[in-house]
């Protein structure tokens, strides 16, 4: 990714030729992520964070790879192996979107806004009625909240009940109940966005070739945290 971006940003056409195979050696490589085969016939939601703080932090200060470019590429990736997949972005509101299956597609991607409100996904979601196996989020996991809490610190602790995207889960889940969510968590803050004892909520921290087989497999738990 990190050839990918330095070599687009040169701006000259003649680097296209390059720009195209490695964009192509990347989508290959998730033909070799062992278990997403077993997501191949779930109906799965993809949403990708591009808040203010995806957008304008990196991975660390010697990196120019931005926290939106991981969330999205990966979205990208994913999405282009499934059969029955819904994809779209999220900040102040969510907008489901085409991603293309080109790992510079972001460009293209709509303005949502800055902020974090990740109920809002699955607002969408109940009110279109729209029944998923699997709802998949990367995001650095700060979520905004209009009830009166201070934003952006996600849940804390048992005392902390009034959270809109918990509520919009169990909603959710209300009206399909056998539906698991995985949080991808691109940035350790030290906090979550639910109460993770919720039941099919997977939360997931680091990176390892066999996460997606773990998703693909896992059913009916309650919390799993994997820091690969």
């Amino acid at each position: 990714w990190s050839a990918l971006e330095q070599i687009h940003n040169i701006g000259d056409i003649r680097v296209k030729p390059t720009i195209d195979a490695i964009a192509k050696a990347i989508t290959y490589s998730v033909d070799n992520i062992p278990g997403i085969e077993g997501l191949k016939d779930k109906s799965v939601l993809i949403a990708c964070d591009v808040s203010g703080s995806m957008t304008f932090h990196t991975l660390s200060q010697f990196s120019a790879i931005r926290l939106i470019d991981v969330g999205v590429i990966l979205g990208i990736l994913l999405a282009s192996q499934l059969r029955y997949v819904i994809t779209g972005v999220f900040g102040d509101n969510w907008a489901p979107c085409h991603f293309g299956n080109h790992p510079l597609d972001q460009t293209q991607l709509p303005a949502v806004g800055f902020a974090t409100y990740t109920h809002k996904v699955l607002d969408w979601a109940i009110q279109n009625r729209k029944q998923f196996d699997k709802l998949i989020f990367f995001s650095d996991l700060q979520v905004a909240n209009d009830y009166g809490r201070v934003p952006n610190l996600g849940y804390k602790g048992p005392q902390d009940t009034k959270s809109e995207f918990q509520d919009a889960w169990r909603h959710y889940k209300r009206e399909y109940p056998d539906a698991q969510m995985i949080l991808f968590n691109l940035q350790g803050y030290g906090t979550t966005p639910i109460d993770m004892i919720e039941k099919d909520v997977l939360l997931v921290s680091g990176f390892s070739a066999n996460i997606f087989r773990v998703i693909s497999e896992w059913k009916n738990i309650k919390e799993i945290i994997l820091n690969a």
